[in-house]
């Protein structure tokens, strides 16, 4: 099925341009500069919702707020571990965890069907997504490792516990709206 129609199921949508763009859910309208975007699996969509398929164990994520370059937001972190799991329209990555600390992110290797590399070991495969995990005060951070683009590779650095990503859930079908 596609964003848009999986968005159906769960909300009131009100749409424009025969349905391929979401000008409201649930009572909340777009306005001004304000409008709704969508990602999955943690990525800024490149089409409309109407045409892009979700595949199993997809993501869709969406977000109320102004607009400005897209290339400022082009990622979510709390999507994780959809990029790594699901990559983006069908096409997943292989993944590498890069840490000095190897029995700490053996879970979350298993996971994610991932390869570990000590630190200093330089990465030759431009093709890969990457996790660096390292000490300190717990903290995440998603970008893309190259030209920003859905599907591109992406990094995760990661200060403290692993096992905090593995506790963490997405919050599917639901969605909060601040003032």
């Amino acid at each position: 099925m596609s964003v848009i129609q999986a968005l159906d199921r769960v909300a009131d949508v009100k749409t424009r341009f025969s349905g391929r763009y979401v000008r409201a859910i649930d009572g909340l309208e777009e306005h001004g500069r304000t409008s709704w975007f969508y990602y999955v699996n943690g990525y800024l969509a490149d089409r409309s919702a109407a045409e892009y398929r979700l595949g199993a164990g997809d993501l869709a994520w969406w977000d109320f707020r102004k607009w400005r370059n897209p290339a400022d937001d082009p990622l979510v972190v709390g999507a994780f571990p959809q990029p790594f799991q699901n990559g983006y329209d069908g096409k997943r990555r292989r993944t590498v965890i890069v840490t000095s600390d190897e029995p700490s992110v053996r879970a979350l290797a298993r996971r994610l069907h991932a390869t570990v590399v000590p630190e200093g070991v330089g990465m030759a495969a431009s093709d890969v997504d990457v996790i660096e995990v390292s000490p300190g005060r717990t903290s995440a951070r998603l970008e893309f490792s190259g030209p920003a683009s859905p599907g591109a590779p992406v990094k995760l650095s990661l200060s403290g516990d692993p096992n905090v990503l593995l506790r963490a859930r997405p919050f599917r079908f639901r969605y909060e709206v601040g003032g």
